[in-house]
């Protein structure tokens, strides 16, 4: 599985040079302020449908490498058609020209590449599955932390060649990493099965939907193979227990509005970061006056923090459990997001990037396992294409929402309110133990029992969530 981990570096490493900077790169050529977030806004927009879109077609013809090879193919070609609006090769073109051609052709290149980060996610949760059995899924940080890597080194190359050539010399780069990671992919495709590892569940070793194209005989048929995967379908099953029980829960059921609560959680830390990962280097260059190097050193000083949790992973998940990290994480940005508006150089700013890795790593974590432990393995890709939209709805509200406070009130409302906003949500998602208590015992009955939900108790288990066996809602 170490080629997994591989696929990770090579693809974060291809969209590093297409990713924070890109704020940069339009504004080096001339685009205003509400242009950038407009053109950055709608990437998020389009990643909300785009994603769960393509993650159905994946998961019902069993062709997640394929589709990705595909998506990554077409986004290459698009990214670098928007050289034909740079002012040097088409210099007749006015700025809401220009603005106009970048429009059209981001919202291509946004719809291509959106649907790869969930279809890579879940062909390694399900390779992992496979090789270490159903508790797989909770080595996922181990491989995704080279994701971290590529990041890295692809900002920091990035940022000094920025300052050393200009913002043509993003297309180069984009075209070179970009066929390095799609020959990666076709490897993948052309062998993605490990061999189960001794202690493996022999069940996981056959599951051919799960890690991509594979020519091995499958054990579901195919009118499973072929089943609803809509996005409410998959819903359903999300709303539903642990495991991916199709048993339906009283619509008051406290588990319900445990997952309820996560999901709103998700939606708001996107919207939150997104102010960061869309806007910060126009406050660094902007308001700072920091160069593009240490826009890229920002960048590995979080990731230097972020490697660590990536992967002590499934440690950090037995000892703390998903409720435990996504809170964690939240409280790291709010602390960053107030310090970054008492910074006076970008240098400064540096002192709060480590926080910027413990939010990422502690959220993708703990989202991730939260999802893949609610969905079965045929829908694997379904569930994280869900994830990618409620982050990239979050995102496409905060970076259009960030824009405006942005320019009408300056970067110290904008971090600050965004800090105060993520801690209200987390203090209500903390509430919600004591939510539940509530809940059951408006729906308790005399004897202890809860009516329509069964018994509850504590069980020993990595995460904070419910499971369910035989008629009974076990806490």
């Amino acid at each position: 599985m170490q080629r997994a981990g591989l696929l990770f570096g090579l693809y974060f490493f291809f969209i590093a040079f297409r990713g924070r900077f890109m704020a940069l790169y339009y504004e080096e050529n001339g685009l205003s302020d509400s242009q950038i977030g407009t053109l950055l806004g709608v990437a998020s927009l389009i990643q909300l449908f785009a994603a769960p879109f393509a993650s159905k077609i994946a998961d019902r013809y069993n062709s997640h490498a394929l589709v990705s090879l595909v998506c990554n193919g077409a986004t290459i070609v698009f990214f670098l058609a928007q050289i034909i609006a740079l002012p040097s090769v088409s210099p007749m073109l006015s700025r809401d020209q220009r603005f106009a051609l970048l429009f059209v052709l981001r919202c291509f290149d946004s719809a291509f590449i959106a649907p790869t980060y969930p279809l890579l996610t879940a062909m390694c949760i399900a390779a992992l599955r496979r090789e270490h059995g159903e508790c797989g899924h909770t080595k996922f940080g181990q491989k995704r932390l080279w994701g971290a890597v590529g990041w890295a080194v692809g900002s920091l190359m990035l940022g000094l060649l920025l300052d050393l050539a200009g913002a043509w010399i993003v297309h180069p780069c984009v075209l070179i990493s970009g066929l390095g990671f799609v020959i990666a992919l076709y490897i993948w495709a052309e062998n993605p099965n490990p061999k189960p590892s001794a202690n493996a569940k022999s069940g996981y070793a056959t599951v051919r939907v799960d890690s991509g194209d594979s020519d091995e005989p499958s054990d579901a048929s195919d009118e499973e193979n072929n089943e609803d995967v809509s996005f409410l379908a998959v819903l359903r099953i999300l709303l539903g227990p642990p495991g991916g029980d199709a048993e339906p829960k009283p619509k008051a059921s406290p588990a319900r509005l445990k997952v309820l609560l996560f999901l709103v959680l998700t939606f708001l830390l996107g919207a939150v970061m997104s102010t960061v990962e869309n806007l910060l280097f126009l406050f660094f260059g902007d308001d700072l006056h920091a160069s593009n190097f240490v826009c890229g050193l920002s960048v590995v000083v979080t990731v230097v923090f972020e490697i660590p949790i990536l992967a002590y992973a499934p440690r950090l998940l037995e000892l703390a459990g998903t409720t435990n990290l996504m809170i964690v994480a939240t409280t790291a940005f709010a602390i960053r997001g107030v310090g970054y508006t008492l910074a006076s150089n970008g240098y400064w700013v540096l002192l709060c990037e480590p926080l910027h890795g413990v939010t990422y790593a502690c959220a993708h974590t703990a989202s991730v396992a939260f999802f893949a432990e609610r969905m079965p393995q045929r829908l694997e890709a379904s569930a994280q294409g869900i994830l990618s939209s409620l982050t990239g709805m979050g995102m496409f509200v905060g970076t259009i929402a960030g824009g405006f406070v942005l320019d009408a009130f300056g970067s110290a409302v904008l971090y600050r309110g965004a800090a105060v906003l993520i801690m209200v949500a987390t203090s209500a998602f903390m509430l919600s133990d004591q939510i539940e208590v509530a809940m059951r015992r408006c729906l308790g009955v005399a004897g202890g029992g809860v009516t329509g939900l069964g018994a509850y108790k504590r069980v020993p288990s990595h995460t904070d969530d419910f499971v369910e066996e035989g008629g009974d809602v076990v806490l």
